[in-house]
């Protein structure tokens, strides 16, 4: 007699008829499949009765375990059970969209607040590219036996357990490799790639296996590249690129929320990807990435990852691949540290003292060596150059290590420290290291930057004409030089606050100030050079976020610059020859070219924007006027005032910095004392000085002369 229920299939008898024991013959008798099972069967690969009773099945009624069952979202009544699912974890309180997750009962309760508040949207339907995560073999939810069925069924409301398909998938997960794992190399790409490969092989179910918040968390960070096919974005029910960022990183953020890992190493791996979040409004900018950088931190030192491979201690090959692992994530939490620290103008989290070659062992392009061989992404030399950059880029966040601890946070009673000397002489032997980072690295990387014949990127045997060498070696250097930025201001504002003397010698006998202003004109023209150079290869677009940060400062100075070029040099003079004009303009362009291209990509360049118009309220043209020593000169510039009024072009530029620091304007009590209420008139003549930028940002023609004058209009 059939057995009542649906209907089920027969799977093909593994023996043929004959002669049989009564053992063989129960062995080889076709298998009933069950409809459907319990999370626990399905990961365990055992039979699941749950489809033949009314309560859990008898696998986790004997070990005492709550069953649960995904529903399927094909069944009728989706929002009605949802419509109970609130009732049931939350009761019947009408604001229960606006109920946080619980981090005290959280594994993470050690960890601050999460970045943003929980704002579920609960009926989320799936979309038709997307599948049940235990569709691929290769993912997992290490936390999963110890989560209530309330949670997981909530997880799976807000699509949390889906995932792209494949073509989907491997299309996002290509531009992960291709754009952010050459400068954050967090995963082993030869692992991932051997793992990601089991499609659909039972055999291998009990293999290694990625994390699902991690993978979650790889998809969003993917998606900060603007590269992601928007069609296959459309198939996952996204309309545009913000819109996926925001969704993947809802989901990854609501299973670190419910606890869905204990791995440490994977929670801080997470976090780490989870870091490329950066979220503005139009009071200022959310602390998003800095948070989830504390939390990579802190579960990193929990797995010990900070004591993985000590210089001194050598690495046990028994443990090498744990070794490996370790060491990647704790560098990886070095490099992000130093580059939002850079970005947003903050004293690093990670003790500079002890980040050097005496503590870690260093990262070297021979622990990516594996992967030259294994790269989907990149052919083999293509592959060994990008490790070659990663090598310099390290040793650069080591020496970035001093810069940062100098230079931030700009503590009003660090600016009044009784020996100058002192300072000066910590602030010499930094800009010694930084040389001498770039003595040792100038040549190897502008070498590649030469090679016409490479390629870099190859997809089915077809050859794509290589960008990311170039890309990523002028993203270095523009935190390089903007690293002498900072250092140079903190020098300048140092000198300020602490002589009234009008030149100050350093030991080496040249002027302290003019030296200082020489190093900052140099590192903000070498950094808009990178931008023109990236921008005539069609290159800015791939710029992270990061770089928008790096460029708002000689964004300032470039519009000061082109404005004060505009005045005349002394009385009855006309303004600036017209070569130089426009060699200011052009550099402007360049600047405001890039913020324009990342203006749809990232919120923070939304921020940069407003916060320069917020500059341009606290001046007015009056005051402003060329001084005698600009007479000699073609053209009247920042440097000019630079060298006449340090304070005033102290107060322009820290403005930006505290700024992105404090993540709003900055109030008159955020400035040193020295630098306070230096305008005397009121706000009525704001935006006196950048009032021609609404022309630059809107103007669609490159470059127009009229008869009465030169007048330049931007794009």
């Amino acid at each position: 007699m059939e057995p009542l229920g649906p209907k089920v299939e027969w799977c093909t008898p593994l023996l043929g008829p004959g002669d049989i024991s009564q053992s063989e013959f129960k062995a080889s008798r076709p298998r009933l499949k069950a409809p459907w099972a319990c999370l626990r069967c399905r990961e365990r690969k055992v039979r699941c009765d749950v489809s033949k009773k009314d309560g859990p099945c008898t696998n986790c009624c004997l070990r005492g375990k709550t069953c649960t069952t995904l529903p399927s979202t094909k069944r009728a009544g989706f929002k009605d059970r949802v419509r109970l699912l609130k009732k049931s974890v939350w009761g019947h309180s009408p604001h229960a969209d606006e109920i946080t997750s619980d981090t005290e009962t959280s594994p993470h309760a050690l960890n601050p607040p999460t970045p943003t508040s929980f704002e579920p949207s609960f009926c989320v339907e799936p979309a038709a590219d997307s599948v049940l995560y235990l569709d691929y073999h290769f993912l997992s939810i290490g936390n999963l036996a110890n989560m209530p069925s309330e949670e997981i069924n909530f997880l799976d409301i807000q699509g949390c357990l889906l995932v792209p398909r494949r073509q989907t998938m491997d299309s996002i997960v290509r531009q992960y490799f291709l754009h952010v794992h050459p400068l954050l190399p967090l995963l082993d790409e030869r692992s991932f790639w051997d793992m990601y490969s089991r499609r659909w092989a039972a055999a291998d179910a009990s293999g290694p296996k990625i994390s699902l918040l991690v993978f979650q968390a790889l998809l969003f960070a993917a998606c900060n590249v603007p590269f992601v096919p928007l069609e296959a974005l459309e198939n996952l029910g996204f309309s545009s690129l913000r819109e996926a960022k925001a969704g993947f990183y809802s989901k990854a953020k609501l299973l670190y929320d419910f606890g869905s890992e204990s791995s440490s190493i994977c929670i801080a791996q997470a976090a780490l990807l989870l870091s490329f979040r950066s979220s503005s409004t139009y009071l200022g900018i959310k602390e998003v990435n800095i948070t989830w950088l504390n939390i990579a931190i802190q579960h990193a030192q929990i797995a010990e990852a900070a004591w993985h491979a000590p210089s001194s201690a050598p690495i046990e090959t028994d443990n090498s691949d744990l070794q490996s692992v370790l060491k990647r994530l704790w560098w990886c939490c070095i490099i992000r540290d130093r580059v939002l620290s850079l970005c947003l103008r903050r004293r690093p989290q990670i003790d500079p003292a002890h980040t050097g070659s005496a503590f870690y062992a260093p990262l070297r392009s021979a622990d990516l060596e594996n992967e030259i061989q294994h790269s989907r992404v990149y052919c083999k030399t293509s592959k060994a150059c990008l490790n070659s950059i990663l090598e310099r880029f390290a040793d650069l966040c080591v020496v970035l290590a001093d810069v940062l601890a100098l230079a931030y946070p700009m503590d009003k009673q660090r600016l009044h420290e009784p020996d100058l000397a002192a300072i000066l002489t910590r602030i010499s032997d930094t800009k010694n290291a930084l040389r001498e980072w770039d003595e040792k690295t100038s040549f190897s990387l502008r070498l590649l930057l030469g090679r016409r014949t490479e390629t870099l990127a190859v997809s089915n045997d077809t050859e794509v004409p290589h960008y990311s060498v170039t890309l990523h070696i002028n993203l270095i250097y523009i935190y390089y030089h903007s690293s002498w930025i900072a250092l140079c201001h903190y020098e300048a504002l140092s000198l300020a606050s602490q002589t009234s003397l009008p030149c100050y010698y350093i030991p080496g006998g040249w002027p302290a100030v003019s030296q200082n202003q020489w190093e900052i004109q140099d590192a903000a023209l070498s950094v808009t050079q990178s931008l023109q150079a990236l921008h005539h290869m069609n290159l800015d677009r791939w710029l992270p976020s990061s770089a928008v940060a790096c460029i708002a400062t000689p964004l300032v100075l470039h519009m000061l610059d082109v404005k004060l070029a505009r005045l005349p040099i002394s009385s009855g003079s006309a303004t600036s020859n017209y070569s130089e004009l426009l060699e200011k303009n052009l550099r402007l362009k360049a600047v405001i070219q890039t913020i324009k291209t990342c203006y749809e990509q990232y919120d923070i360049a939304d921020f940069v924007i407003r916060a320069v118009q917020h500059i341009a309220g606290f001046l007015e043209l009056g005051c402003l006027q060329p001084t005698a020593t600009a007479g000699t000169s073609d053209s009247f510039g920042w440097p000019d005032i630079f060298s006449s009024n340090p304070n005033l072009y102290l107060r322009l530029v820290l403005s930006m910095d505290l700024s992105l620091s404090n993540g709003r304007f900055p109030e008159e009590e955020d400035f040193p004392v020295g630098l306070r209420r230096l305008f005397a008139w009121e706000l009525d003549a704001a935006g006196s000085l950048f009032a021609h930028a609404g022309e630059i940002w809107n103007s669609s023609s490159p470059l127009d002369t009229d008869r009465a004058g030169m007048a330049f209009a931007w794009t």
